[in-house]
């Protein structure tokens, strides 16, 4: 019930989001890998991977994650995802 719930929440933050944006870009959970999520973001034409500076404009990325333990490779990831 809860991923119902949870699933249902996503879809309306994401037909909210379409209304201001012009693409959404969603990807699943990345396993704190942060070679290939650079590789997976320049691919979708939203980073520059050398200077990894966002170049996707006003597109939104999602993405769908599990909550696992804390470890030095998602807290880069998590570092380069929100600083953007």
């Amino acid at each position: 019930m809860k991923l119902l719930k949870l699933l249902s929440f996503a879809g309306l933050v994401c037909a909210a989001a379409a209304e201001t944006v012009s693409r959404i870009v969603a990807v699943g959970d990345l396993h704190g890998d942060y070679q290939k999520t650079i590789d997976l973001l320049h691919d979708a034409g939203l980073i520059d991977p050398q200077y990894l500076k966002w170049t996707g404009g006003n597109t939104t990325l999602v993405q769908v994650v599990c909550v696992e333990p804390i470890h030095h490779r998602y807290l880069a990831m998590d570092m380069l995802i929100h600083s953007y």
